[in-house]
């Protein structure tokens, strides 16, 4: 989730699914990033799986901040629901401004992971639907 989050691309690279690598190369927010970039281009057709996930993070720097140090962020941890070779992850996820008293605001963020020779990789959240692929939903 904080790779995600971070836009942290060598954090990324190795927790993502192939599927979800695969289907960045036709990301929305790639395909606008590259209008400004068209040196880039290549990268979606014969670029590496790492030259993908770095262009990726690059298009959401460019319109999702990162977290801010005026504000407290807090992730917990709900549940995990497996299903097959999915796996729903829960988070609470709270945010606050740094020094308020004021309730933060709360809500829940649902990652899924698919097995892949044994390992869970990072598959779907809402933010990767919004910015990837809005049709593309796997959750059972």
């Amino acid at each position: 989730m904080r790779a995600w989050v971070s836009h942290d691309a060598k954090a990324l690279l190795p927790l993502s699914h192939p599927e979800l690598i695969s289907r960045m190369r036709s990301a929305r927010i790639i395909q606008s990033y590259l209008e400004d970039h068209p040196a880039k281009r290549t990268v979606l057709k014969s670029g590496s799986d790492k030259e993908v996930v770095t262009l990726m993070c690059e298009a959401l720097e460019t319109i999702v901040p990162p977290r801010d140090g005026r504000f407290v962020y807090e992730d917990r941890y709900v549940g995990t629901t497996e299903v097959g070779d999915l796996a729903l992850v829960t988070f609470e996820s709270s945010v606050k401004s740094a020094g308020s008293s004021s309730r933060p605001l709360v809500n829940q963020d649902t990652f899924v992971l698919k097995r892949k020779d044994g390992q869970w990789l990072f598959l779907w959240s809402i933010a990767v639907s919004i910015h990837v692929d809005l049709d593309w939903d796997p959750r059972p």
